[in-house]
């Protein structure tokens, strides 16, 4: 049975929308920790002010019902997963270093996680994927901002 061909179920679907929101909160925190006490829109460039955006809108959708519906959710998330998404493969389509920012480094890890627990996978089988990713990577590809 090809897992790649099934439709992912509703929980590894929301897990996987939920890393995405959560992976977008970390990069704007990252991003403000890093620039402190510069701006981070001028450490983390056109790629924070975005991101953040897309933040504010998806935190605003949220507030805006006392108890955010099930569907509020899903398109939070799927949201999430999409902009993420969009990101990684727009630096990847340019080729372009300029592009491959913190961001992109970030994201780029996070979307195979996603496309993992799309698939399907445990988050044991994921998280062995990951390490076995990290171990064979060379030091100076693990993200990290520049000192401000």
């Amino acid at each position: 049975m090809n897992v790649a061909s099934q439709q992912p179920d509703a929980e590894h679907v929301s897990i996987a929308g939920t890393f995405a929101v959560m992976a977008i909160e970390s990069y704007i925190n990252d991003t403000r920790a890093a620039a402190s006490p510069s701006m981070p829109e001028q450490l983390g460039g056109d790629a924070y002010i975005y991101f953040k955006d897309v933040y504010d809108d998806i935190a605003r959708a949220l507030a805006e019902e006392e108890v955010p519906s099930e569907s509020l959710k899903q398109q939070v998330r799927e949201r999430a997963i999409s902009e993420m998404r969009a990101h990684v493969d727009r630096a990847e389509e340019v080729g372009d270093d300029e592009l491959k920012t913190y961001a992109y480094l970030c994201f780029s890890e996070q979307v195979k996680t996603i496309d993992s627990l799309l698939a399907g996978e445990s988050l044991a089988e994921i998280k062995s994927q990951r390490d076995l990713r990290r171990a064979s990577s060379s030091f100076s590809e693990v993200p990290s901002y520049p000192k401000a």
